[in-house]
């Protein structure tokens, strides 16, 4: 069941940080263009705009404050090339709160409460510390992934999807209605990554590897495990690795069945 909080809650928990300002473009409307850096100086409700709240070619930071997406349209749109989001600050309200062609970076960002994926990118998506929490959709869907610190919780989809490599580090990733990593390649959790409490699988991947602490338990949770979907902490077609000072709790070969006797349960 998907939980939504108040925009307002949003709000309130992003703490107002001063960003040096020299040399920055200010973002004070929405459907704005934004070429180079920027730095959002309050609040910016676009729920009420039919077009992407900000466009952006370049670094935008958030200062600290939140912008409010309209439904149908993504919070931010990378335009062209690498992009780069600062926070503290919150991307909500929109259809998917980033939306990149080539390659995005946020750090210390909220992505919250979107009506599809929280941060979509074409190439890379690198995320360094902040949260993505009650998309509709997705938490992070890329080519590849790298996440730091970052919490990956509550959302409609998968926790993160990667195409060819996703690798996780200290990160948390819980309650996601579908897997909580899946990669139709590579998938990575380490130094001390918790992958737990999620709807489906704890990781699907063509290869996975669990390093450094790095905890895959107590995943299944959804009611459709055991009745129409198989349903464990990893599910591969290779014999996963997983570390003698890593965790995990079942195993499954989706090639040929059962267990690959890797985990404490299997």
């Amino acid at each position: 069941m998907r939980h939504f909080v108040s925009v307002s809650f949003l709000v309130v928990a992003t703490m107002v940080v001063p960003v040096e300002t020299h040399a920055m473009d200010e973002l004070t409307s929405c459907g704005q263009f934004v070429r180079g850096s920027a730095v959002l100086v309050a609040d910016l409700d676009c729920s009420a705009t039919d077009d992407d709240a900000v466009k952006l070619q370049g670094r935008l930071h958030l200062a600290g404050f939140t912008i409010i997406g309209h439904p149908a349209h993504d919070v931010v749109s990378c335009e062209k090339g690498p992009c780069r989001i600062d926070g503290p600050g919150t991307l909500t309200g929109g259809a998917g709160g980033v939306r990149s062609k080539k390659n995005a970076r946020l750090v210390d960002v909220t992505v919250g409460y979107n009506a599809g994926r929280g941060v979509y990118a074409r190439k890379s998506a690198r995320l360094d510390g902040g949260m993505l929490a009650g998309n509709a959709g997705t938490g992070v869907y890329a080519d590849k992934i790298q996440a730091f610190a970052t919490q990956i919780s509550g959302n409609g989809g998968d926790g993160a999807h990667a195409i060819r490599k996703a690798s996780l580090f200290d990160c948390s990733v819980t309650g996601n209605a579908g897997d909580g990593v899946s990669s139709d390649r590579l998938a990575r959790v380490s130094h001390y990554t918790v992958v737990s409490g999620n709807g489906l699988d704890g990781i699907d991947a063509g290869r996975i590897m669990v390093k450094r602490y790095a905890a895959v338990t107590m995943n299944g949770a959804s009611l459709a495990c055991g009745v129409t979907e198989p349903c464990d902490d990893l599910a591969t077609d290779r014999r996963p690795v997983v570390s003698l000072d890593a965790v995990c709790g079942t195993s499954r070969d989706t090639r040929d069945g059962g267990s690959w006797d890797a985990c404490s349960d299997d």
